[in-house]
């Protein structure tokens, strides 16, 4: 009889221990689309004549409300001679209530580049996406 009890306290255990896990999974999944998520990244070099090179790197991110706002900054330290931008997007959440309403924000980022010097990619972080420079 005492194995039989012992068995059920450990499945007692075990279940209430899977409740508990999927209630944390179900956190860290939240925490995730909070950061919205983005696409549609375009990198390119835009050169006139007897100006200095601009760097312009552009993209769209959709969060679960209004009220986001969304850009990129430079990563301090670059690496020296890098051919790779690097380069953070960082979000702004809300404040206070938000309607429940889908939004797309867009990003938009530019840079003056050296004469003679040209990026061949971007690198957005935390999301790792790299991006060819046109």
């Amino acid at each position: 009889m005492k194995l039989k009890s012992l068995m059920h306290s450990f499945f007692s255990v075990s279940l209430v221990f899977a409740a508990t896990l999927s209630v944390v999974q179900v956190a860290v999944s939240e925490v995730k689309t909070e950061q919205g998520k983005c696409s549609d990244w375009l990198a390119w070099t835009e050169r006139i004549p007897g100006q200095q090179p601009t760097l312009y790197v552009t993209g769209k991110c959709t969060f679960p409300t209004d009220g986001y706002s969304v850009w990129l900054e430079r990563v301090k330290p670059q690496k020296s001679n890098s051919v790779n931008l690097v380069l953070n997007r960082v979000i702004d959440t809300p404040a206070g209530r938000a309607s429940a309403i889908e939004s797309e924000e867009e990003v938009k980022y530019g840079e003056d580049t050296s004469f003679g010097f040209a990026y061949e990619s971007v690198t957005i972080l935390p999301d790792g996406v790299k991006i060819p420079v046109k």
